[in-house]
């Protein structure tokens, strides 16, 4: 079997199924939603932050000497700080969400009995991780994306 069929959702009936089970979990659990508002909690002083060293690049031809902020002013090392906070923050909670859903895959597919009856398909055992890891991955890509975007 090629790699590109591990991959490919249309020709792995797991990776369809955990893919359907993960975006329900997240739209629906009490945990998606934390998720989401964590997200925003760490997503504002972010932008603030963002603005504030924006505006000043904007601004700061036009301002006198004394009115243009320097690496060594509080403010703009505050805001420069607080990006970087923010990011590792992010960084660091989407990925500990993406390997956590990953990883309860299996034991919930054991849990629930289903893990044995899964193995005596006709899906190889690789195909059924890389479904698994694969639908995870795609579950929590607009948050990966999100992660993305905001180091760039």
């Amino acid at each position: 079997m090629s790699l590109q069929s591990y991959f490919t959702a249309a020709q792995n009936p797991v990776a369809r199924a955990e893919f359907r089970h993960q975006r329900y979990v997240l739209e629906t659990s009490r945990s998606g939603r934390l998720w989401i508002g964590l997200a925003l909690i760490m997503l504002i002083p972010a932008l603030i932050a963002s603005v504030v060293v924006f505006v000043h690049g904007l601004i700061a031809p036009f301002l006198t000497q004394e009115w243009v902020l320097t690496d060594n002013q509080p403010l703009l090392a505050y805001a420069f700080a607080m990006l970087i906070t923010m990011n590792v923050a992010l960084y660091l909670v989407v990925i500990l969400i993406t390997t956590g859903m990953g990883a309860r895959s299996i034991p919930r597919e054991k849990a629930g009995r289903t893990w044995e009856t899964l193995l005596l398909t006709n899906i190889d055992a690789r195909q059924i991780i890389w479904g698994k890891w694969w639908a995870t991955i795609r579950a929590m890509w607009g948050d990966q994306m999100m992660v993305a975007h905001h180091r760039s």
